[in-house]
């Protein structure tokens, strides 16, 4: 039983292990994606069943305790450093928040990028073209109306014509927000519990951006210690598996 449960807990392990990778991956990816929140795995034992014992003393005591490694993740919303652009169009949150933006097909998404640009409509836009919302719709500029101009609490303003306020939301719960694109969505079955941000509480700071939360020595750090631990729980398999054929070797010899 023991040799079994080991290679089980070895495999669970491998396969956690393998998922922690392809989030590592993924957060060297978006290392240079301005606004991005990497995903950070942990593993943890939790109970797995009841293990009866293997010895008659065994047998008749309580069952013992079977514990197998669980890889979780979750993702680091905390603020990034702040990079100056010197572009208007720039705009990096400096404290809690999302970005409401809406997407080609209509659907709103949320996020920490804010490098803005203008389209062609003179839109308000993110670099894969989303509309950036304000309270009253979709921010657009004028042409010849002067220079764009956000203040900290998310004013927008371009020359003395206001464009009204930057929409932004906050969430009570946002490991449930559902990652798309480099921006987020909200599972209508697990609610993260979005609410319009108060004015009073929102901080911006025009002419700069969010650099990534991913941390590239680190995340490096982490693809070392994911390939040792995935080796020594190979090894392990073989271990168990090279002793589980002796066995069977042994029990067919001495029929």
């Amino acid at each position: 039983m023991s040799m079994q449960l080991g290679m089980v807990q070895s495999a669970v392990a491998m396969n956690g292990l393998e998922r922690w990778q392809q989030a590592v991956s993924h957060n060297l990816a978006a290392a240079q994606v301005a606004g991005f929140k990497p995903v950070q795995g942990s593993f943890q034992a939790t109970l797995a069943g009841q293990l009866p014992g293997s010895t008659r003393a065994e047998l008749m005591s309580a069952p013992s305790e079977g514990r197998s490694p669980t890889y979780q993740q979750t993702r680091n919303f905390a603020g990034g450093s702040l990079r100056s652009t010197d572009n208007p169009n720039d705009v990096a949150l400096t404290g809690e928040g999302f970005f409401t933006i809406e997407a080609a097909g209509g659907e709103t998404l949320y996020t920490r990028n804010g490098e803005f640009h203008v389209s062609p409509e003179n839109y308000l836009v993110t670099s894969n073209g989303s509309l950036v919302m304000g309270d009253a719709g979709p921010i657009q500029l004028t042409p010849g109306q002067g220079q764009l101009k956000i203040t900290a609490d998310g004013r927008v303003s371009q020359g003395l014509l206001p464009l009204g306020n930057l929409q932004i939301a906050q969430f009570e719960s946002p490991q449930k927000l559902i990652p798309t694109g480099g921006s987020f969505r909200v599972d209508p079955e697990n609610d993260p519990g979005a609410a319009a941000m108060d004015q009073n509480a929102i901080s911006l700071a025009q002419g700069f951006v969010e650099e990534s939360g991913v941390q590239p020595i680190q995340e490096m750090v982490n693809l070392i210690t994911i390939s040792r631990a995935h080796e020594t729980h190979q090894k392990i398999i073989q271990s168990y598996d090279q002793r589980l054929q002796q066995t069977i070797q042994t029990l067919g010899d001495t029929r």
